[in-house]
């Protein structure tokens, strides 16, 4: 059961890893923006915050 969860949360990082680089790439177009970067800003902190407690579980 601990190997199943192991597995899983190795997925759900690459899955977040894969997501932020394509997130990257397509707001890097976007981030001269004042307001979205104020939004990016707020969606990575929000996913750093995610990571924490993916990897503190």
């Amino acid at each position: 059961f601990e190997m199943v969860l192991k597995d899983m949360n190795k997925n759900v990082n690459h899955v977040i890893s894969d997501l932020a680089g394509i997130f990257f790439i397509n707001s890097g177009k976007y981030l001269r923006d004042k307001e979205n970067f104020l939004m990016f800003f707020a969606i990575v902190s929000v996913v750093a915050t995610l990571r924490v407690l993916y990897l503190k579980i």
